[in-house]
């Protein structure tokens, strides 16, 4: 019941109460006043138990993962679409996980992170370790940072529940693309798991 009703309800009820006192004898106002006291108790509860729900709903639907990666600065992104896909002739599996929700209008910082594996579902890989290319920009006219299949980086697929696919960087190097050094990297993915084809 939305806040509105169970107001209007809760006035129903009181001005029901004020409307009957007048013809009521004083054991039948006791009850009347005991009545309206357990219907307001529930109204209240209700309306809690509602916002409640009205709070978890909110927090579900505006959730679109998140990254939290430690290079040279901390890279942080609000957004971390996942996508998992499989094919049945013969390749490997792709795990790719990334900072925007459409490639043709990227955000930043950008954040790409792709790897290959024999998995068929990604509960398989859950509580396993897999090797990834990784490229992060943090700046739109900045420099990239690159752990490409020559030297890639380690990840742990910490869990998967809910759509919500956890991700460890365990180890790993990247590289500057100006040139001028290299950076350790470490850090979590939280992403919305968008795309799973079997």
């Amino acid at each position: 019941m939305a806040k509105k009703q169970q107001f209007w309800a809760l006035v129903t009820t009181l001005a029901t109460v004020v409307s009957s006192l007048a013809a009521c004898s004083k054991e039948e106002l006791t009850d009347l006043v005991d009545s309206a006291r357990e219907q307001v108790d529930v109204a209240i509860e209700q309306a809690k138990k509602g916002s409640e729900e009205i709070d978890v709903d909110a927090e579900n639907a505006i959730f679109d993962g998140s990254i939290q990666l430690q290079l040279d600065k901390v890279v942080s992104a609000d957004v971390c679409m996942a996508h998992f896909a499989t094919s049945n002739k013969g390749r490997p599996s792709i795990l790719s996980l990334q900072s925007y929700r459409n490639p043709k209008r990227t955000s930043f910082p950008a954040v790409y992170l792709r790897s290959t594996t024999e998995a068929s579902a990604l509960a398989e890989l859950v509580g396993t370790r897999i090797s990834a290319q990784m490229f992060v920009q943090p700046l739109k006219d900045g420099p990239v940072w690159t752990a490409d299949s020559s030297s890639p980086i380690e990840v742990s697929i910490a869990g998967f529940d809910a759509g919500i696919l956890d991700v460890t960087v365990v180890s790993g190097v990247l590289q500057h693309s100006d040139g001028i050094g290299s950076s350790p990297i470490s850090g979590e993915f939280r992403g919305v798991l968008v795309t799973a084809k079997n």
